[in-house]
């Protein structure tokens, strides 16, 4: 396993954490239990298996913990350890298995609940996923669960709760890439210029995706013949799931420009079996006068 290069910037067992996240921000969740350990933990097992997290060896740390965690006398510390290489060894199953009788404790440490989270989000236990990080928030607002629950929530569509989780977290870590695209996406969403221009600023101006922010705030602005020469020259390389926001949003710019024409130009041939992208086509038909091709569009694919 490759080891990030931030990995190094930080004291062995700070760097270690319950659940060695590392997010793009450079981040990692700690834990007091593990500091404490420190000045007698070299002849432990967990003091042992720090040091091989220390130089990159999370398989080796892995394997000096794991034949220990269904013994009894085995500390938690030492199964939160486990549960979070566990999960960087993309392992999150096994990783759940370690941290859900921690997690579930009522007193469990935020760390352990983020990684549990997680874990069971991976595992595509969404329910519980989201149980674990609400708790971690709230015993740790402003962590970097909040971060995870932001995205979260973002994908389940509740997009002033992902912004009020997100907003904190992107302006002390203006680095974190994907953080900075969720809450743009937020922000535009809410109709919050200001807020969007704000945290615009801080992606790089050819970022595909901060592109089509930006292009969604020039159309809020009232500018949709700007979202157009922003956006419709990045169409041709874009990647797929991004090329469709993308069409999308150049056909409404389009249509609320009054160019229907273009609009057609743009996504004939292109909606196949995509129902959205044929409603935009189908209003671009509608916009010229052409009814017939409209109704055609709007019959069942």
């Amino acid at each position: 396993m490759t080891v990030q290069p931030h990995f190094r910037r930080y004291r062995p067992l700070a760097i270690a954490l319950f659940c060695l996240a590392f997010v793009g921000a450079g981040d990692w969740v700690t834990s007091p239990a593990l500091a404490q350990e420190e000045a007698t933990a070299a002849t432990t097992p967990v003091g042992r298996a720090l040091e091989r997290v220390n130089v990159g060896d999370l398989a080796g740390a892995a394997a000096i913990l794991e034949p220990l965690a269904s013994q009894a006398e085995t500390s938690p510390l030492a199964k939160a350890l486990l549960g979070g290489i566990l999960l960087q060894l993309d392992r999150p199953a096994d990783a759940l298995e370690i941290l859900q009788p921690l997690a579930d404790d009522a007193a469990a440490d935020p760390a352990v609940l983020f990684n549990a989270g997680r874990a069971a989000l991976a595992t595509g236990n969404l329910g519980q996923g989201d149980r674990y990080l609400t708790r971690s928030v709230e015993r740790d607002p402003g962590s970097i669960a909040s971060r995870e629950l932001g995205l979260l929530r973002r994908r389940q569509g509740r997009i002033v709760d992902a912004y009020l989780l997100l907003k904190p977290w992107v302006e002390s870590h203006p680095r974190d890439r994907e953080a900075m695209l969720a809450a743009g996406h937020c922000a535009v969403e809410m109709q919050r210029a200001p807020d969007a221009e704000q945290i615009l600023s801080f992606l790089a101006a050819d970022d595909a995706e901060a592109v089509l922010i930006r292009g969604k705030l020039e159309v809020l602005k009232g500018s949709p013949e700007s979202a157009i020469a922003l956006v419709e020259p990045l169409i041709a390389t874009a990647k797929a799931p991004l090329r469709r926001k993308m069409h999308l949003l150049v056909a409404d710019a389009y249509l609320r420009s009054g160019n229907s024409a273009a609009a057609v130009a743009l996504l004939q041939g292109k909606t196949a079996k995509d129902p959205l992208l044929r409603v935009f086509l189908a209003r671009a038909h509608y916009q010229q006068g052409e009814v017939d091709g409209g109704k055609a569009l709007c019959l069942p694919l």
